[in-house]
């Protein structure tokens, strides 16, 4: 299997990387800057990617060029209004920045390598059960993060029901509390987390949790929404 995997230099989509190249899959891991853990996988390291600038688009296609790709994950993703406060104390410029990259930059990721998928390819989209549309939210707060989440939610969607007549299947996967450097600020800052970062998977078992979904995905059920159970939510 030949994939492009973005948000690859740490995290959960260091994870993801890992667990394909281990079994011998290709990988595109894109990323703005590399780190040794990803140079140490041996994968095709693609940097100075930033899914948030309009130059990611000619940066992705030159990297990839006509090469066939099989997978593409949309990972990369910030969160940088991690206070829970009221909505008189929003940076609405934090939110601005992460509707631009997690939400815009999927959307920019998916049309950068649509002309290398084809029947049988599948796009991945990295999403939160705290950005599911339909359901009410415990707490508050968050803003940004959420709404560019349920964004990408609706971008999915949407994408699925275009790509569907091409072959092509589409879904989102959240992968639960995952030991990743964002879960851990979260904590430093207060933010109450369901599990904490010691007592979550590491990134490589979310990793090999969301292979396993990726493989399992057919076109019929392309527009799935799925936890790190499995479990459907739309």
């Amino acid at each position: 299997m030949k994939a492009l995997v973005t948000g690859a230099s740490r995290g959960l989509g260091l994870g993801i990387c890992a667990v394909m190249a281990r079994r011998g899959d290709e990988v595109f891991a894109a990323c703005r800057k590399t780190t040794p853990e990803l140079s140490a996988l041996g994968v095709r390291v693609v940097e100075g990617i930033d899914i948030g600038e309009v130059a990611a688009t000619e940066r992705l296609r030159s990297a990839i060029g006509k090469e066939a790709i099989d997978v593409v994950v949309c990972n990369a993703g910030i969160n940088v209004s991690y206070t829970f406060g009221s909505i008189d104390k929003l940076d609405l410029d934090a939110v601005l920045e992460e509707l631009r990259v997690n939400t815009v930059g999927s959307a920019r990721t998916v049309q950068a390598v649509l002309p290398n998928l084809a029947s049988g390819s599948k796009v991945i989209l990295i999403t939160t059960s705290g950005g599911t549309l339909g359901r009410n939210p415990l707490r508050g707060g968050s803003y940004g993060y959420r709404m560019s989440k349920s964004g990408i939610n609706t971008f999915g969607f949407l994408l699925a029901t275009e790509l569907r007549p091409r072959g092509i299947a589409v879904r989102m996967i959240s992968p639960g509390p995952v030991n990743t450097d964002m879960l851990r600020d979260l904590a430093a800052v207060g933010v109450p987390t369901a599990i904490p970062a010691s007592q979550s998977p590491s990134i490589y078992a979310a990793g090999q949790t969301v292979l396993g979904q990726i493989d399992e995905l057919t076109l019929e059920a392309s527009g799935s929404w799925i936890d790190q159970t499995g479990k459907a939510w739309a």
